[in-house]
């Protein structure tokens, strides 16, 4: 985030410096000082509405200032510690006071089956990675403090795009791979879902699911498309592939 400090050292404190720090204000004309104080957080503590404070009470005082982005693929961000901010698309910083709170967390959160690439300076991973993500982080944390990523004014939660589902028809048998067989050629079939295909949903690596976006996985046990049957363990696959015998 970008953090904006009225030195004592720098002597009085700007009015024109709230056109770029302050949440309330776009043009330094017909400033309140009294509605920029109370924009500040935590605003009950350090300027109260009963009391009587001056702009000079920002002297030394490190201020939040900046926009937070989710970019990328489905999810959201927000803040999850300092103050309160839901989730959303986008939002702007609020002025926190970094004397009083310390630290303001920012999180990014992924919509399964995406995940999180990392924090970053600009759009599309532009600019400068300010924490790395992975294929298994759905949230990621950045905390923002006021010797932290000073001359950042804007972070981007970059998400990328998960592995996509498709519908599957398969038998299935909670006890033994022939079950699974006969179930699909003689009995009952249901509707599954998987990153794979129909040659390859069985393969190892591959997701089976429940709903269509995989965010729930199949029930363990043994599944099979009529030709072939193989067991899942409510993860992954295990043992190995192999064919079916007639009812």
């Amino acid at each position: 985030m970008a953090v904006y400090n009225n030195t004592s050292a720098a002597g009085n404190v700007s009015w024109s410096s709230m056109d770029t720090w302050s949440t309330e204000y776009s043009s330094n004309s017909n400033i309140s000082w009294r509605i920029v104080a109370q924009a500040c957080i935590p605003a009950d503590s350090v300027f109260p509405l009963t009391n009587n404070y001056s702009i000079s009470d920002l002297l030394d005082e490190p201020i939040l200032y900046g926009n937070v982005y989710r970019d990328g693929a489905a999810g959201s961000v927000r803040v999850s510690s300092g103050y309160l901010q839901n989730a959303a698309q986008s939002f702007s910083l609020k002025n926190n006071l970094f004397n009083e709170t310390s630290t303001i967390t920012i999180r990014v959160t992924a919509t399964y089956p995406n995940y999180i690439a990392g924090w970053y300076t600009a759009t599309n991973k532009g600019g400068t990675q300010l924490a790395a993500g992975g294929t298994s982080t759905t949230q990621l944390d950045l905390n923002l403090t006021a010797i932290t990523n000073t001359s950042v004014t804007d972070f981007y939660g970059y998400i990328e795009q998960g592995a996509s589902y498709s519908s599957i028809t398969l038998g299935y048998s909670g006890t033994s791979a022939q079950d699974a067989c006969d179930e699909y050629n003689c009995g009952t079939t249901s509707t599954y879902y998987t990153d794979g295909s129909g040659t390859t949903w069985y393969n190892d690596g591959k997701h089976l699911a429940q709903n269509s976006n995989g965010s729930t996985a199949a029930t363990s046990g043994h599944y099979s498309d009529g030709t072939r049957v193989r067991e899942w363990n409510g993860s992954s696959w295990t043992g190995f592939t192999s064919l079916c015998s007639p009812c």
